[in-house]
């Protein structure tokens, strides 16, 4: 289960960007306007959504590898649904970390740029984290072959 450790760096620097941007949406405005980026209705909403995303991502990751855990202890002789099913939430997790540093990267503006804000580095960072094997929407392909029946062309190794 060594893909579960990308989830939890992708997750884990999603989070660490949704903090730097809160910090920076309590602190200053823009270049277009003083007013706090908190204020503004499109910045509540980013941060309340990249909140949802980045919680739903790590429940959905702890709940299914712990699953297969359970399965692997009790040793089960056919691990195959408890596989697919970790393997497309961690590289659901990963996906869904590059998507909220997206939003929180748009709704920062050029705000976002500064390596003085450290957001362009989880930016930077999450899109390579994104680029491992366990992060490639590929995956979801070979997640829906397992389902459909389909015999993989993947390893279901991870």
């Amino acid at each position: 289960m060594s893909w579960t450790l990308a989830a939890a760096n992708a997750l884990g620097m999603a989070q660490g960007a949704l903090n730097v941007f809160i910090q920076m949406a309590t602190a200053s405005g823009s270049t277009n306007s003083p007013t706090l980026m908190r204020d503004r209705s499109p910045v509540q909403t980013t941060v309340g959504e990249c909140e949802a995303t980045i919680d739903a991502a790590r429940t959905h990751v702890l709940e299914a590898t712990g699953a297969l855990w359970a399965e692997q202890v009790a040793r089960s002789s056919d691990l195959t649904s408890k596989v697919v099913r970790a393997r497309l939430a961690i590289t659901h997790a990963i996906r869904q970390a590059v998507s909220a540093v997206d939003m929180l990267f748009y709704a920062a503006g050029t705000n976002a740029i500064h390596q003085s804000t450290g957001l362009e580095r989880f930016f930077r960072d999450l899109h390579v984290s994104g680029q491992h094997i366990s992060g490639l929407h590929s995956n979801y392909e070979y997640g829906g072959q397992m389902l459909l029946g389909v015999t993989p062309k993947a390893s279901v190794y991870f």
